[in-house]
């Protein structure tokens, strides 16, 4: 986790700022691979380690797809006449990502590191992603690797066939009716077509990222808390929801042995267990009046919880008003546990 301290708009200047971060962390780092892409996109580990592995990350490799389908003029140079010179060169879309191996990465550093990025696009006045293909292919005469198997929100994912989403790097689905750019899958995927979902989901995906988190904030000393989101089937048992309600209570368990092992760092770590939560999935899933009233019958305060009601939970969990609290599961659920 980094922050940039870049400003949050999308301008230019904004954009560049975080893309010359990410570049020195990189160098910073030792990885072997700088690999950015968009907070909209979707990306298949599996997939990109793959096509990783055809190279060495000792060589000169720039790999991505361009949104263009031709490359992109910048003026370069300014004369002692007044007169420009342009160079050409193909960039990457940072919509659909992009790779750049530590041996061009290091090659970059005099228009690139501890801030020459930044001067370097207000010289060519390009963005983030632009700035980068015109370094690499521009001045060090790089060229671009295509690759078919990167994709950004401009495209339209219904062109992939079948199977062959699996075989894709990154994927993207916002469009102007999608603007969440949120994948929606008719059916529930059962224990044939997935039978780790739930477990990877509910479970693992909490405990690799908050390995993630919580290493940065001890190495950095910052303290502070992380909330995770359970539920309150970690703590009642719910006909037909074998594996949710074992999973959520994995989650509470986890919690507070992180709590445990993470309070020595002031950090604190606690779960919000909500009830059924108005979402829009939640509204589908509870719109059934008889479904519905099975379960608000056994919540005292007779009604299901709103969004709002979840989100201040979490925010008074990380905020100094919870100081003395780790470990802890918040019910938000009007109830239902003590009926």
């Amino acid at each position: 986790m980094i922050n940039t301290n870049c400003s949050a708009v999308h301008t230019r200047q904004a954009l560049c700022c975080k893309m010359s971060v990410e570049y020195d962390k990189f160098l910073e780092s030792g990885q072997k691979w700088f690999c950015h892409v968009d907070d909209d996109n979707y990306v298949n580990p599996r997939t990109l380690l793959h096509l990783l592995s055809a190279f060495s990350h000792s060589q000169d490799v720039y790999v991505g797809r361009p949104s263009l389908d031709h490359p992109i003029e910048a003026a370069d140079h300014v004369q002692s006449d007044g007169s420009k010179t342009t160079v050409k060169f193909w960039f990457a879309t940072g919509g659909a990502g992009f790779c750049i191996s530590r041996g061009l990465a290091l090659k970059m550093s005099p228009w690139a590191s501890l801030g020459n990025f930044i001067s370097t696009a207000e010289r060519v006045r390009l963005p983030d992603d632009c700035t980068i293909g015109y370094i690499i292919e521009g001045l060090l005469e790089v060229k671009l690797l295509h690759s078919p198997l990167f994709h950004s929100h401009l495209e339209n994912l219904q062109r992939l066939q079948g199977e062959s989403v699996l075989q894709q790097v990154t994927l993207s689905y916002g469009d102007p009716e999608n603007k969440h750019n949120v994948v929606s899958v008719g059916g529930v995927f059962g224990l044939q077509q997935d039978p780790t979902r739930s477990l990877d989901v509910n479970f693992g995906a909490v405990l690799h990222v908050s390995q993630i988190v919580a290493r940065q904030m001890i190495k950095q000393g910052v303290a502070g808390a992380i909330v995770n989101v359970s539920s309150q089937a970690s703590q009642r048992a719910l006909r037909d929801h074998a594996v949710y309600c074992s999973t959520k209570s994995a989650l509470d368990m986890l919690t507070k042995v992180m709590a445990m092992e993470l309070g020595p760092h002031k950090i604190r770590v606690n779960t919000v267990n909500p009830t059924v939560v108005m979402t829009d999935m939640g509204r589908i899933n509870w719109s059934d009046p008889q479904k519905s009233a099975a379960m608000i019958n056994r919540i005292p305060l007779g009604k299901f919880a709103e969004v709002d009601d979840v989100v201040n939970s979490v925010l008074f969990l990380l905020s100094g008003k919870s100081a003395m609290t780790t470990g802890s599961s918040l019910m938000v659920d009007g109830g239902f546990l003590v009926s």
